[in-house]
């Protein structure tokens, strides 16, 4: 999908270039490479029978059945230290 949104871009907009995090756990690098490229572009693996709501936690216990996968972007976090996650043109924290 990034290959193809460099190459093409889309409704005007293009991707200059990305990367990869490399611990995906170190919080504070999320933090820095948000605040230094204007956001995070994530997938994660969707657990099966999770809540769909807004603001709902999604909690897989290991060796549970995954769904399916999903990607999101994070432009910003709160002072709480929440992320504000965009899915389906849709904020949540």
């Amino acid at each position: 999908m990034l290959n193809w949104l460099e190459e093409h871009g889309f409704f005007g907009w293009t991707v200059d270039g990305y990367g990869t995090m490399p611990d995906i756990h170190d919080i504070n690098k999320a933090k820095q490479l948000i605040e230094a490229f204007g956001g995070l572009y994530i997938g994660f693996d969707v657990p099966k029978g999770i809540a769909e709501e807004p603001g709902s936690v999604w909690d897989n216990p290991p060796g549970g059945e995954i769904e399916g996968g999903h990607c999101v972007f994070v432009p910003g976090y709160l002072p709480n230290g929440n992320f504000i996650v965009i899915t389906w043109a849709k904020s949540s924290t």
